[in-house]
């Protein structure tokens, strides 16, 4: 009786507690649009900029942007096809994964991801923030008078965080379904624009050369 239900598709759509069978398992396509999606993350921004050389200032050369780029995602990529020929083979989930790794009950440890999901939410907020300031000038709360060196959180931050906040909870609470519509219409958008940022760095080797100060400090 708890099989069945366990295995409902109302209760278990995305298969957090059976294996996957194989004729429910997403498509290739499918697979790496929301891959693609995955990887495009505001701490993916935050590390660009900060390659790049955070407001305005000095940066690392683009060759070596690039080599710190493929060891960091080099190593994620050992780490996420090690799961994936795993999950292929047997067709357990990562909350199954996990289970086998810390226990019935320890897996719902890496479970616990508010505190990333208010990072990422965060990040959005600030990137949002530094390109339309504060127009509205108003401060909803100002981290300074409680003793803490940060900056005041705006009205364009807060509504900012909120917002995708809610987009990212409806897009989770949607399921697998829900991440796949959203990442076939976008993936293809973010390759795109990866690609010709690029060919233009490529292209305009002259933007590099606020970067070699640091570059020749490291050095």
């Amino acid at each position: 009786m708890n099989q069945k239900v366990q295995s409902s598709p109302a209760v278990d759509a995305d298969y957090m507690f059976t294996p996957v069978p194989p004729d429910a398992r997403r498509t290739t396509w499918k697979q790496v649009a929301v891959w693609v999606g995955f990887s495009y993350v505001a701490t993916g921004l935050f590390i660009g900029g900060t390659l790049a050389g955070p407001a305005g200032g000095a940066g690392v050369s683009f060759p070596m942007a690039l080599l710190a780029i493929a060891i960091g995602m080099g190593i994620l990529f050992v780490l996420t096809s090690l799961l994936g020929v795993i999950a292929q083979r047997t067709g357990l989930s990562l909350a199954l994964l996990c289970r086998y790794a810390y226990g019935a009950k320890g897996m719902n440890l890496p479970m616990l991801t508010l505190g990333w999901f208010s990072a990422i939410t965060g990040m959005v907020g600030d990137i949002w923030g530094a390109f339309i300031g504060n127009p509205s000038g108003i401060t909803v709360l100002d981290p300074a008078r409680l003793g803490f060196d940060i900056a005041p959180i705006t009205l364009e931050v807060f509504l900012a965080c909120v917002t995708c906040g809610l987009l990212f909870t409806a897009t989770s609470m949607s399921g697998m379904k829900g991440l796949e519509r959203l990442a076939v219409a976008v993936a293809p958008v973010i390759m795109l624009i990866a690609v010709l940022v690029l060919v233009y760095l490529l292209l305009h080797p002259v933007l590099n050369a606020k970067a070699q100060p640091l570059a020749e400090n490291a050095s």
